[in-house]
Formats: structure tokens, sequence, C-alpha cells
């Protein structure tokens, strides 16, 4: 993945939302895959969240076999793991603790937030790989955007 250019096109963003308001009111979770060597292309596989307090809300857990076999599968396509993408239902689209203390730096962390059953918010998290501090690189809010194309 070129570090300076992320492209999440439409239907990318859309089935991060859509994955969101399907499993509301618990915790949705994915792993985004880039292309190597593109121009930031990148392709969204949803995960089943396997944590067992899924119902507790604020936690989401991928199996880590299925997400060997996922990363060997789009690596065979040219594809590597950009980062995660997890929603907050009726919760800010914040890292929580639990999620700061997980990120993997260098890593995107796409946050979706979903009040009340519907869409509100993306917001995108990187932890730095020098100081490990998490920075917003880029957010959006409001139920109409689904279709928006985010490049930067």
């Amino acid at each position: 993945m070129n570090e300076d250019r992320i492209n999440l096109s439409g239907d990318v963003y859309k089935s991060i939302c859509a994955h969101a308001e399907a499993e509301y009111p618990n915790e949705a979770c994915g792993i985004v895959f880039a292309k190597d060597g593109s121009d930031g292309e990148m392709i969204y596989e949803k995960a089943e969240n396997v944590d067992p307090d899924i119902k507790k809300r604020g936690h989401f857990s991928i199996d880590p076999i299925k997400l060997f076999e996922l990363e060997e599968e789009y690596s065979q396509k040219g594809f590597s793991i950009a980062g995660f993408a997890h929603s907050h239902p009726d919760a800010a689209c914040i890292p929580s603790h639990e999620d700061e203390k997980n990120m993997i730096p260098g890593l995107l962390y796409l946050i979706a937030g979903v009040n009340k059953g519907k869409y509100n918010c993306l917001r995108i998290w990187k932890k730095d790989t020098e100081d490990n501090s998490t920075k917003e690189i880029f957010q959006n809010e409001g139920s109409d955007i689904c279709n928006t194309q985010i490049i930067f």
C-alpha cells in the first residue's frame, strides 16, 4: 500500500456502512486490504465478531485462523492488510481504551458509528510507528455519506 495514498471507493464505504448496520446492536468487524503497489485501491472483507462478550458491547475479535486464511488468500491476489474496520453501536467514533491498546502501529483503524441502527459517521485512525500516538486521519459524519469515495 502506498503509505501516502488511501482510496476507499464508494462500494467499499457502502460495504462497511451496511455491515455496521446489519450487525447492530453488536459490533461489526472486518479487514481492509490494499492492493500492493497500487494507487491505494482497497477491499473490505467482513469478518465474524467472535468475541465471547459480544453482547456486552465494546469488544470485537476476529478469529486468528480466519484472519490468517484471508491474509493468505488476498496476498495471492497482490493485496496486504491495510487495517481493520469495526463499528461503535450507539457510541462515539473514537477509539476506546481497548481499541488503542490493540492497535498495530502503521495500520488503519476505521470506526463506523451506528446510532439506533443507522450509520452516522466514519472516522479513520492510525497509531504512529515512531511515538505510538494515535492520530485521526479522516472524519466524515452524516447518514447520507455512504456513497462517498475517500481519497487522501
